[in-house]
């Protein structure tokens, strides 16, 4: 929506969506664990045209999307454990997709 904007709330492992007057909604996450109704240290953000949310997920090493009005995310890369392995991310800070949809990370363990 016009005049809104997201913000990360790592200590609240929660995105919320923040309105031109002030109010907020809470879009994604609210406790901290690692089922994909839940964040554990979001980072960067990528909110597309959709209106869909892509988050990095620290201690979750993932990046999960939460569709809108989803009150659960969908894993997109990652969360099969820390490492260097294909399907696998080490701490990732940022996420952005380009015009095509591809989806670059920032794993800033590897």
């Amino acid at each position: 929506t016009a005049g809104s904007f997201y913000v990360s709330e790592s200590g609240k492992h929660s995105v919320s969506r923040y309105d031109g007057s002030g109010d907020h909604t809470v879009v994604a996450g609210s406790t901290r664990g690692s089922a994909l109704s839940q964040l554990d240290t979001p980072a960067g953000i990528f909110v597309n045209v959709e209106g869909d949310i892509y988050i990095a997920d620290i201690q979750n090493d993932r990046v999960t999307c939460w569709r809108l009005g989803n009150i659960v995310g969908e894993l997109v890369v990652g969360g099969h454990g820390r490492g260097v392995g294909l399907q696998q991310l080490s701490s990732p800070h940022g996420v952005w997709l380009n015009s095509h949809g591809a989806i670059y990370v920032a794993d800033t363990g590897n």
